[in-house]
């Protein structure tokens, strides 16, 4: 998964304003975040979590 998200930002897929989303379960290792994605959070659902993570401001 964290190849994909890397790909996904490398590859210009994201927008600048963009916002990146992954479930996983709360049991996972956790996610090896891009460099480029520096603001992240997460969000526990007993089992599942979410992971947020926004690119970082240009200004």
């Amino acid at each position: 998964m964290d190849a994909q998200v890397a790909r996904v930002v490398e590859g210009g897929w994201l927008a600048p304003d963009g916002l990146v989303v992954v479930e996983r379960s709360s049991r996972s290792v956790p996610l090896a975040w891009p460099a480029a994605l520096p603001d992240r959070s997460e969000r526990r659902y007993g089992e599942t979590t979410l992971h947020l993570a926004t690119k970082e401001d240009p200004a």
